[in-house]
């Protein structure tokens, strides 16, 4: 644009003068200005990268091929590679993370045959119980962690090995991040319904966003707990 080109020019005029002044040989003022023109094309392609113009970076380097140092030719080209090698990782992961778990049911709109109300001996217990000895039928549906065996598998598709291999750290980096904030919301939400219970009431009076929110082992847990009278009878990590 103008005002590259103006800058340029005007370091170009500013620097050949005083190595003419300083009494620079004309070999060496040549040498000096083709380093300088080369360093203002290569700044100018890493700002673009910075700012995630990936394509400008791209076509500067194309326009500004011939004046480039083999250094600075070399050093623009790896930069610009690693940085399209990230976007691309970036886009892939993105990808991987927003399927679908593997094997995930739909949630429950809600518990359905819990009772409505009662302490916590009739919330799963007796012939007032859910059916099929005590347990809901909301027991088989709730959300799931995230998987990374099957996320890897995704990002073992990726036929280039740099750009797999990316992916892969990403997706590792990012679902680790995920489960642990799963782990402390399935906590969270196991407790806000162990204190219903505990408190008297039966399955139906534990909040819709809590039950649809809690995983298929909590709810198991949870049933057995109150069938056992408030007894911990699984993991005391769960009840």
């Amino acid at each position: 644009d103008a005002a590259f080109t103006r800058n340029l020019h005007v370091a170009d005029q500013e620097l050949a003068h005083q190595l003419t002044r300083n009494g620079g040989e004309p070999a060496a003022i040549a040498t000096a200005r083709a380093d300088l023109f080369s360093q203002f094309w290569r700044d100018r392609g890493e700002a673009a990268i910075a700012q995630k113009d990936l394509a400008g970076s791209q076509r500067y380097l194309d326009q500004a091929k011939d004046l480039l140092t083999p250094g600075d030719r070399a050093a623009w080209s790896a930069r610009l590679q690693d940085a399209v090698t990230n976007d691309k990782a970036d886009q892939e992961t993105r990808r991987i993370l927003r399927l679908p778990v593997p094997g995930a049911p739909p949630v429950s709109a809600s518990p359905v045959g819990a009772p409505s109300g009662g302490d916590a001996s009739q919330a799963g217990a007796g012939p007032q119980g859910p059916a099929s000895g005590g347990r809901i039928s909301a027991l088989e549906t709730g959300p799931r962690p995230p998987d990374l065996l099957a996320r890897l598998a995704e990002a073992e598709k990726i036929a280039d090995p740099a750009l797999r291999a990316q992916v892969k750290r990403n997706v590792s980096l990012a679902t680790a991040r995920e489960q642990v904030a799963y782990l402390a919301n399935q906590r969270q939400l196991k407790a806000q319904a162990k204190q219903v219970v505990d408190g008297g009431g039966g399955f139906s009076a534990i909040p819709y966003d809590v039950w649809t929110g809690m995983d298929r082992a909590g709810k198991d847990a949870l049933a057995a707990y109150a069938l056992a009278g408030g007894q911990v009878t699984t993991d005391p990590l769960i009840f």
